[in-house]
Order: C-alpha cells, then sequence, then structure tokens
C-alpha cells in the first residue's frame, strides 16, 4: 500500500513539473546541459531536490525572497518554499533546519569551532576585541561583557533595569558614594550609599545616617536615642554631640520624666554633669565647669558621705594644690609656702606637731587674722601641744585660724 502511494506522489511530481514547464527548453550540447529546473528523485521517482530557475514553478515562487533556486529534503513540491528542509532563495537568503561547518571553517568573518563561533575573541576570557559564543559562555567586546555557562553575568557598563552598571559599582540616580545631589542608590567596592547619602556604609564599615532606629534606639541628625519626645513610656537615653542625657519616667504626664542626668561637654562654661529635678525644675546636684566664683560641685541637700580629703607630710617648700591636710613635724625652723596661685575656696589644714617654728609664707598673697591683716608670713610655734592652722583663700586674702589642741 504504501509503495502504491509513493508512487502515486511520485507520478504527481512529474506531471505536476511537466505541466508547469511545458513551454521550457533542456539544452544539452558537449559538456553543457542547460534548463530551468533540475530535479532529484529517490527510487520510487519523488523528486527530493532540486535546481530552479523558472518562475512558472509555483511552489518554487516566494513573494518576499523571490525565486527559490535550490532545494533540498522536499516533501511536497507545491510548497517547497516553505517547507523544504533547506532553501536557497534568488535574493541570497538561506534557510536550513540544520547547518554543520568543520572546525576551522567560517561564515562570514566568524571562525567555526568544535565547541563555539567566534570572531575576534577565540576564548570566553579572551581580552581581544570581538564576540565569543561557546559551549563555555557568551562573550562581548574583549571580556567587558561576559555570561557564563553557569548564568554568572558579567559587564563594565550598561544597565540591569534601571541601574547603571560602571568598573567597580552598580548605582541608580546616585552616581557615587559621596553624591548628596542626586538621590537614589549606590553600589560599590567603597561602600554602599541610599537617599543623597543620607545612610551610608564605607567599605572600611563607618556608618553614617541621618534617621531611622538601630535596636531601640532612634537616630536623627544630631541625636541617638530611645527618649520618645512625645511620651515617655520607659527610662530613655539621648545621645548628642558630645551630650549624653539618661531619663527616668512619669507615666502619668506625656512627654514628662522624673529626673534627668546630663553629661554636657559642648562649652567651655557649660554644667559637666547635672542632675536635674523636673517636678521642682531645679539640679539636684551638678559638676559645673567652674571658673571665677562659679561652683564647682553643687548639691541641693543631703550631705557628702565618706569624704576622705588628702593627707601629705611636709614641712618645708610649696604646698601641691592637691593637697589638703598637712602633717608638719619639723626638726628645727622651717618656712611652708602656700601656693602662689590659689583658687577661690582653697583650703589647707595644717597640724603643726613640734616645738620649732615653723612659717607659714603667703606667697605673694596677702594673710589676714583675727589679730592682724596684711601679713606675708605667719609663725606657728607650740609647747607641748598641737597646733592646728586652717588656711582659707577668699580669692584676695588667705585666712588664718589657728587651734591649740593640747
Amino acid at each position: 500500500e504504501k509503495a502504491l502511494i509513493d508512487a502515486k506522489a511520485a507520478s504527481s511530481d512529474v506531471a505536476y513539473l511537466r505541466n508547469a514547464l511545458a513551454s521550457d527548453t533542456t539544452v544539452i550540447t558537449g559538456g553543457v546541459v542547460l534548463s530551468s529546473f533540475i530535479g532529484v528523485k529517490d527510487s520510487l521517482n519523488a523528486v527530493k531536490a532540486a535546481i530552479n530557475a523558472s518562475s512558472d514553478v509555483a511552489g518554487f515562487n516566494d513573494s518576499t525572497h523571490g525565486r527559490l533556486m535550490i532545494a533540498a529534503g522536499i516533501t511536497d513540491l507545491t510548497t517547497a518554499t516553505t517547507t523544504a528542509a533547506t532553501r536557497i532563495f534568488e535574493d541570497g537568503t538561506i534557510v536550513t533546519s540544520r547547518l554543520f561547518a568543520s572546525d576551522g571553517g567560517t561564515i562570514g568573518g566568524f571562525v567555526i569551532g568544535t565547541t563555539n563561533i567566534h570572531n575576534g575573541m577565540s576564548a570566553f576570557a579572551d581580552n581581544n576585541d570581538g564576540v565569543y559564543l561557546g559551549t563555555d559562555g557568551i562573550g562581548l567586546g574583549g571580556g567587558k561583557f561576559r555570561v557564563s555557562a553557569a548564568g554568572a553575568l558579567y559587564s563594565v557598563s550598561g544597565l540591569i533595569g534601571s541601574f547603571h552598571i560602571g568598573q567597580t559599582s552598580l548605582y541608580n540616580g546616585m552616581t557615587s558614594l559621596d553624591d548628596t545631589t542626586n538621590d537614589g542608590v549606590y553600589i560599590g567596592t567603597d561602600g554602599i550609599a541610599l537617599g543623597k547619602g543620607a545612610f551610608k556604609v564605607t567599605a572600611a564599615g563607618a556608618l553614617n545616617s541621618t534617621s531611622g532606629t538601630i535596636g531601640g534606639f532612634k537616630i536623627n541628625n544630631n541625636y541617638l536615642g530611645n527618649k520618645n519626645t512625645d511620651y515617655l513610656e520607659s527610662p530613655g537615653t539621648a545621645l548628642y554631640k558630645g551630650k549624653l542625657e539618661l531619663y527616668s519616667y512619669n507615666l502619668a504626664v506625656s512627654g514628662a520624666y522624673d529626673k534627668k542626668i546630663t553629661l554636657d561637654a559642648t562649652s567651655r562654661y557649660s554644667t559637666l554633669v547635672s542632675i536635674y529635678d523636673d517636678s521642682n525644675a531645679s539640679d539636684l546636684m551638678s559638676l559645673e565647669n567652674a571658673y571665677a566664683y562659679g561652683n564647682a560641685i553643687y548639691c541641693k541637700a543631703g550631705q557628702f558621705a565618706g569624704l576622705r580629703p588628702a593627707i601629705t607630710s611636709q614641712y618645708s617648700g610649696t604646698l601641691s594644690d592637691l593637697s589638703n591636710i598637712i602633717i608638719a613635724e619639723n626638726s628645727n625652723t622651717s618656712t611652708l609656702n602656700l601656693p602662689s596661685s590659689p583658687k577661690v575656696g582653697q583650703m589647707y589644714v595644717i597640724f603643726h606637731t613640734t616645738s620649732n617654728t615653723l612659717n607659714i609664707n603667703g606667697n605673694g598673697k596677702s594673710i589676714k587674722r583675727l589679730v592682724a591683716s596684711g601679713l606675708t608670713t605667719v609663725t606657728s610655734t607650740t609647747s607641748g601641744t598641737v597646733e592646728v592652722v586652717v588656711c582659707n583663700y577668699s580669692g584676695s586674702y588667705w585666712y588664718l585660724t589657728y587651734i591649740k589642741v593640747s
């Protein structure tokens, strides 16, 4: 049955061609054969390939490419322009379902390899300008653009969506790590930045952020803390440039707090440490950066417990600013100099424990006693007793008080 069908198809091919080429002629002269159509038939006389120059065979004319000049793998003569496996048209167009070129051959400027086709570039990682298509990947422009067989993409310029590709960066809007003009995002080997640099992390790990949170701590341009300015629901902390605030809280009052401890180094004349009572709007205690007659330490109430002034054994030379209680055990007449540049409120308590004369010199500052003023030197002598000399500086004078202890 199949043989009958094939024979019928073959006879149909012959009839189709005889009818289409009825007016054409074939010229055979010497070794030359000239014809408008030459077909190649199989054992059943079915045409499987053809060379054509005629416009009269309908199945060999295409409205776009013109006459089908060479056809192979023909299954139907009437539709050869669209169904033949390989087709070459008169305008040079080649259509084929399979192409094989031997290793080392070329197609145009492209060299055919066993596993690749290339022009200029001869390998996937070649830095020569050109193009490479192989089983290991695709490369263009001397390796400026590459996609490996595993899907890894490399490019030194261009776009991925709306992101620009640079040699060492990927960015959208912002063009560098330090760009503060353009809004966007920047990712590079030197760091990451967002929103005109409002958030930035350098390659060295330095973080800059003008807002947001770290854990429960809020960030703004000059503040880091968990203090809620609208309502303090828990103890808060606020860190400014050179200033730290610690808050207790008052749940009964929105935005209020019971106590606030402040450490402030922002001004030469500011309070260094403050414990502030919001209910009384005053400091409970403060440590001042005191000048002139200012208070170095202020305490609104209570007592100082465990105070231990420094004790020094000395009966000659100049007293140190760091000394407070002086034990003077001189074996002969001696002179003890008070500081030449004392501060207001500076005080010494001198215990003179021997019967030898101890001269106390104002060292350029006048001395006042109950019985005399304008003195430069006073003398302490004992006779089997201990004499206590209390020296207080007022800013103008050293005030000395003597106490005899038997």
